[in-house]
């Protein structure tokens, strides 16, 4: 399954920047501290308001290291 998402909403504080996405009615929220940038937390939200998922993603080194990548 691939999911796309475009045109997040930003959020939070230059420490812990958050971007809220939504798709049918399901939001998407990733965030971090900019301290740690190498864990990113992804939450989901279904339309009823509940978190379906909660998780802390850790990168791996070298994992998305391309040259064409941006840094947020």
């Amino acid at each position: 399954m691939l999911l796309y998402l475009v045109g997040a909403k930003a959020s939070g504080t230059k420490a812990r920047p958050v971007f809220t996405w939504t798709n049918a009615k399901y939001q998407y929220r990733v965030s971090w501290q900019t301290v740690e940038p190498n864990v990113v937390r992804l939450q989901v939200i279904n339309p009823a308001e509940q978190l379906i998922l909660n998780e802390l993603l850790i990168r791996q080194p070298g994992e998305f290291e391309y040259p064409n990548t941006t840094k947020c």
